[in-house]
């Protein structure tokens, strides 16, 4: 018979480089689509004999509820946030061509004591990708919609360029 305490739902904490990105509205989503390609040989066809791992695609997507400045900068890469005496601004409009930045995202579940990382998602390099949306209407709520692609760190191990789940390190 199946174990029931073993079942997971509910919400994680969305961690961007550092900053906690505030409580998400529908959830979040990991998918990730594995790339192979096939190898063929004249004897048998068009038929596969093997297949080539050609890469995972990772990508993260969450929709921030808390509708903050700061939460539009991480949401907007090639813009920049800057302050002032009398409050804050962000500004859009880098030169094209410019490299988008990468930063740590972690997703750990809510329903788990800070100190419990057993679940958690751990993604080593980060970028922000897909367009923004945000509606000023009278009957939805605002959120912002964040998409993240994984990119390798190079300085990882073989399979474990993009990402781990559980805790870290392993002893």
């Amino acid at each position: 018979m199946a174990d029931l305490t073993k079942l997971d739902i509910g919400m994680c904490s969305v961690t961007h480089n550092g900053v906690d990105l505030g409580d998400t509205d529908g959830g979040v989503k990991v998918s990730i689509k594995k790339n192979v390609a096939a190898q063929t040989i004249d004897r048998f066809g068009k038929m596969p004999v093997s297949f080539i791992d050609q890469g995972d695609e990772i990508t993260i997507e969450a929709s921030l509820a808390e509708f903050a400045i700061e939460k539009l900068a991480v949401s907007m890469p090639s813009a920049a946030l800057q302050t002032g005496t009398n409050g804050k601004k962000l500004v859009m409009g880098k030169q094209a061509g410019t490299a988008l930045p990468d930063y740590t995202l972690v997703l750990h579940p809510q329903a788990l004591a800070a100190a419990d990382k057993s679940k958690d998602w751990n993604c080593y390099k980060s970028v922000v990708i897909g367009d923004i949306d945000t509606e000023y209407t009278p009957d939805k709520k605002k959120v912002l919609k964040i998409k993240w692609q994984l990119i390798p760190d190079d300085t990882k191990t073989d399979g474990n360029k993009l990402c781990h789940f559980g805790v870290d390190p392993i002893s």
